[in-house]
């Protein structure tokens, strides 16, 4: 259940969709970062461990392998740039490579049915629960610069 919206509308998801008083600390830290963003780690909350991560880079082509997780939902923040975004339901998907409790990573690889595609833009958020097999910092025509933010929240957190 991937979800997709602008910052901007971060008041309408918090009343809408994302309930829990964490969404409102990670979107409201969300809202505050610009291009400027200092590359490296950040920690949003001191008494429940959100780690978050300013990276820039560049895309990639895909290799046809996503990503799942179990004890994090990832939120995709595209800070400036562009990226593109593929996402599948987890049980659509067969192991590649098996889970790696440090990462929190397993890989896959499609089995059956289609992925999903977002193209992100500044200001675009993408959170990916669990269920969601994803691959992120994906070109779709040539490798172009992105600067983005990737927000572990935990799911213990939010029980």
């Amino acid at each position: 259940m991937a979800i997709i919206a602008h910052i901007d509308h971060r008041q309408a998801l918090r009343e809408q969709v994302l309930h829990h008083p964490l969404w409102k600390t990670v979107l409201d830290w969300l809202a505050t970062l610009d291009g400027n963003a200092p590359a490296g780690k950040h920690t949003l909350d001191r008494q429940i461990p959100i780690d978050a991560t300013v990276v820039e880079t560049s895309t990639r082509s895909w290799d046809g392998r996503f990503e799942a997780h179990r004890d994090f939902t990832d939120v995709h923040f595209c800070l400036c740039g562009r990226e593109t975004i593929y996402y599948a339901p987890a049980g659509d998907c067969l192991e590649d490579k098996p889970y790696d409790p440090g990462t929190d990573t397993t890989m896959l690889k499609l089995r059956s049915g289609e992925h999903h595609q977002v193209k992100a833009t500044s200001g675009t958020i993408v959170i990916l629960f669990p269920e969601d097999a994803h691959a992120p910092l994906l070109d779709t025509d040539f490798p172009t610069p992105v600067k983005k933010v990737i927000v572990k929240v935990p799911l213990e957190a939010l029980r």
